[in-house]
């Protein structure tokens, strides 16, 4: 006589991806003024490496704070207050956009994005249905990128903090319910920590596209 087959493994939740590609890059001191975002690397641009990242952990991307030709896997949302905010108008455009309850937000400028810790903190958010955000802890630093959000509390807290003046996206985390990803759940999934590094200067180009050669 057979055994009973093993219950079928839950499915992954659902969760729509939000690109924040906002802001000056003033730091980035391109000789033709570009943004970092558009910068070459590795044959695609700053920005198509993250949301290749993000795309791979969402069943959508939202690009917020880009115009560009939307389709069934990437749609494209423009910062109705650009600098005004800082990346809160993009975020709260963003939101506005996606669909459902959960989001992953990232920065544009993330290129080496690990889908897997993407995918870690939409379901450690889908598993605590009293948390309102899920963030990655690094060391004794709680990054505000990448997140996960519910997307409803999340507008609730862009409103509260842009009211009292603040700006900074640390501020939404800060206003929320956040359960946290720990190193030792992150690390195994990205070994070398990749998902942290962030392009501000012409030299983080130039390391990006050596950890993307030697990732090969």
């Amino acid at each position: 006589m057979s055994g009973s087959p093993p219950p079928a493994a839950s499915p992954a939740p659902a969760a729509t991806g939000i690109v924040l590609a906002g802001g000056a890059s003033s730091r980035f001191a391109a000789s033709d003024g570009s943004s970092k975002l558009d910068a070459a690397l590795a044959g695609r641009s700053v920005l198509d490496w993250t949301i290749r990242a993000v795309a791979a952990a969402c069943q959508h991307v939202v690009v917020a704070g880009r115009t560009g030709p939307s389709d069934a896997s990437v749609s494209y949302v423009a910062d109705p207050a650009p600098g005004g905010q800082g990346p809160l108008a993009g975020l709260r455009a963003g939101l506005a956009t996606a669909g459902g309850e959960l989001v992953v937000v990232a920065g544009g400028d993330m290129p080496l994005l690990s889908a897997p810790v993407l995918r870690l903190l939409v379901d450690r958010l889908a598993a605590n249905p009293d948390a309102t955000a899920a963030a990655v802890r690094d060391g004794d630093v709680l990054r505000p990128l990448p997140l996960a959000l519910r997307r409803e509390p999340a507008l609730e807290a862009i409103g509260q903090v842009a009211a009292a003046g603040q700006r900074a996206l640390r501020d939404v985390v800060a206003a929320l319910s956040v359960v946290i990803v720990e190193e030792a759940e992150w690390r195994p999934l990205d070994p070398g920590g990749q998902w942290r590094f962030d392009i501000d200067r012409r030299e983080d180009l130039a390391e990006a596209a050596r950890r993307l050669a030697s990732s090969e």
